[in-house]
C-alpha cells in the first residue's frame, strides 16, 4: 500500500443489499462508486454514504468517516474487496488514495 492509500470499511451492506448483490457490487469498476456526505444524518453529522451508480450500498465505517470528510474531493477509489466481519456479516473494504494534484 502506498503512503497516501487507506483501506476503508464500508458497513451496513445488509441493510441495502442481498448477499448476491454484495458479490456483484464487489466486482464493479471502482469508478462506479462515490461518497455522498450526509450532514443531516441523525446518527452522525459526518456520515458518508457510499453509492454504486445511483444505489446507496452502505456507509464509511467510523472513525474513517471523520478522517475522510475533509478530503472527499481529493479521493480516488482504487479497489473494492468483499470481506466478512467477526460475526460473519459481509462488508466491503475500499482502497482509496489521495490525489495530491487536487488542491
Amino acid at each position: 500500500m502506498k503512503r497516501d492509500e487507506l483501506d476503508v470499511p464500508i458497513v451496513g451492506l445488509k441493510h441495502y443489499l442481498t448477499p448476491i448483490q454484495i458479490a456483484h457490487v464487489s466486482g464493479r469498476d471502482p469508478a462506479a462508486f462515490r461518497f455522498v456526505p450526509e450532514p443531516d444524518n441523525p446518527y452522525d453529522r459526518r456520515a458518508l454514504a457510499v453509492y454504486c451508480d445511483d444505489q446507496r450500498i452502505g456507509y464509511v465505517g467510523r472513525p474513517y468517516n471523520q478522517a475522510l470528510w475533509e478530503e472527499l474531493r481529493r479521493l480516488i477509489i482504487h479497489e473494492i474487496r468483499p470481506l466478512l466481519d467477526k460475526d460473519g456479516d459481509p462488508f466491503l473494504m475500499m482502497r482509496v488514495e489521495r490525489d495530491e494534484r487536487i488542491p
